[in-house]
């Protein structure tokens, strides 16, 4: 039995979500939210523990969840199925994409369809670092550690898949609109793409009767879902047009809107329940300020997110953190087994079982001595790699120069190279088509002399009858 928690921290509502997860179901244990609207951090964390200790919510898998307004979010068709390759692409249309300097940012992306073509529809999600951790940091101070950092719209689409499943399989298009306590988010999607979201700046409270304005907002929004699906329709060249109009959320806000969608857009709306489609345990629901108006949806939806292979935000850092624990685990559950094994053939040749539990005992104590033992010898492997390092510092220069030399293809042009103390090297150069830059790119990440090669920027320009590119490329030397 796995135990799955989804907490969503908005700008003014925290979500929780905790659910079961069985062999062959899932039941959603309990489901809170609240305002969090002007407490610090330390406040946010503070509280989140407290929910969690008042309603025995234990934690064993966590899924973090941003919400859509704080990322870019493109889908996009790239001529190539080669993980490598995508990933080159994508780095250089999210300098693009977001006015920031890329150490500045955290991208991520999830292919949601490779057609015959040999081409790749990508969902790009780009965020600012500040984003990330400013929510890294609450979860840090709760003392809680996601498993994954996903987004409201990957939530909205799981959500999605549960609740539409014939529309999903038949690949029948379908908008999607979840209105929440202080966004609106829209996805059109069709089969396992999301073909096109939006999100508004405003919500239910916004929308709700109570507010003196609500007619205005009625009809901002109005102009919202139009011109979404105006500009999907002209992308999609009306080749697919969109056949319902799926509402979640705010069950008042969706009444009103479903009511004037079919005159105003020509869709007929349908109502869903956020939890229509989840088994609840008992008492699941707690009554938190402000539940009538909070969306569940894609907290809901989420709880697939890990075994989706959802788009996850986390840093690379953090990511390779966790795949070298995952892999200590399993060297350890192989160490338990094969100690187990050894041990029942031992027990097959006539030790006594007592004798088979003193070892057992020792040889556990000594497998749980292992992860001190190989820190304290990686801390020492570290620092001989530092003495050999300054050691070869003084040969670095003619190294990188014999290097490049051979991997250097015939038709680019260096105008500039430089390489400092640290081993840091830029390069600066022109070639005449940009796929002679990625075969540059490539030959230096397989030279075993060079390390984190990027390119800063790839760019054409005309030169008399010709065109020609100009690039940057930064690496560094790794002896």
């Amino acid at each position: 039995m796995t135990y799955l928690t989804v907490i969503e921290i908005d700008s003014q509502i925290l979500k929780i979500v905790h659910a079961q997860v069985g062999s062959k179901n899932l039941i959603i244990e309990k489901v809170l939210t609240a305002s969090i609207a002007g407490l610090t951090s330390q406040e946010i964390a503070l509280f989140i523990n407290k929910q969690l200790n008042h309603n025995n919510i234990k934690v064993d898998k966590l899924i973090a969840l941003i919400s859509r307004r704080d990322v870019t979010l493109r889908a996009l068709n790239l001529p190539s199925t080669d993980k490598k390759e995508l990933k080159q692409m994508l780095s250089f249309e999210a300098i693009k994409q977001i006015p920031f300097p890329q150490e500045d940012i955290v991208f991520d992306y999830r292919v949601m369809e490779v057609n015959q073509a040999g081409y790749s529809q990508v969902l790009l999600t780009i965020a600012h670092k500040n984003v990330i951790n400013r929510i890294l940091d609450i979860l840090n101070k709760a003392s809680l550690k996601p498993d994954i950092l996903t987004l409201s719209t990957e939530g909205l689409y799981l959500w999605s898949k549960d609740v539409l499943n014939q529309e999903i399989k038949t690949k029948k298009a379908v908008l999607i609109m979840d209105i929440d306590a202080n966004r609106v988010e829209m996805e059109i999607l069709s089969g396992p793409k999301i073909l096109l979201s939006r999100v508004s700046s405003f919500g239910e409270t916004s929308l709700a009767s109570s507010n003196p304005e609500h007619q205005d907002y009625i009809e901002r929004l109005l102009v919202e879902i139009k011109r979404s699906v105006d500009v999907y329709n002209k992308e999609q060249k009306n080749k697919l047009p969109i056949e319902k109009l799926i509402i979640t959320g705010s069950e008042n806000a969706a009444r009103v809107i479903g009511d004037l969608s079919k005159d105003r857009l020509g869709l007929d709306a349908t109502f869903i329940e956020s939890a229509a489609s989840f088994s609840l345990g008992k008492n699941a629901l707690i009554k938190a300020e402000p539940s009538e108006s909070a969306s569940m949806a894609s907290t809901l939806g989420a709880v697939f997110a890990i075994e989706a292979g959802s788009v996850n935000m986390l840093p690379l850092e953090l990511k390779e953190k966790q795949k070298f624990i995952q892999q200590s685990r399993k060297a350890v559950i192989l160490s338990v087994l094969v100690i187990s094994a050894l041990a029942m053939l031992m027990a097959g040749i006539g030790i006594k079982f007592y004798k088979n539990r003193i070892l057992l005992n020792s040889i556990e104590a000594s497998v749980k001595k292992i992860s001190p033992i190989t820190e304290a010898i990686k801390s020492k492997f570290h620092k001989l790699e530092m003495i050999q390092k300054h050691e070869e510092n003084s040969k670095k220069p003619l190294t990188f120069l014999y290097e490049l030399h051979k991997v250097i293809p015939k038709n680019i042009l260096l105008n500039y190279l430089s390489l400092n103390k640290k081993g840091r090297i830029i390069l600066q150069g022109t070639t005449p088509a940009m796929s002679d830059v990625f075969k540059f790119v490539n030959s230096l990440e397989k030279s075993k002399k060079l390390k984190n090669v990027e390119t800063r920027y790839v760019s054409k320009r005309r030169l008399k009858d010709r065109e020609t590119v100009d690039f940057q490329i930064t690496c560094e030397l790794s002896i």
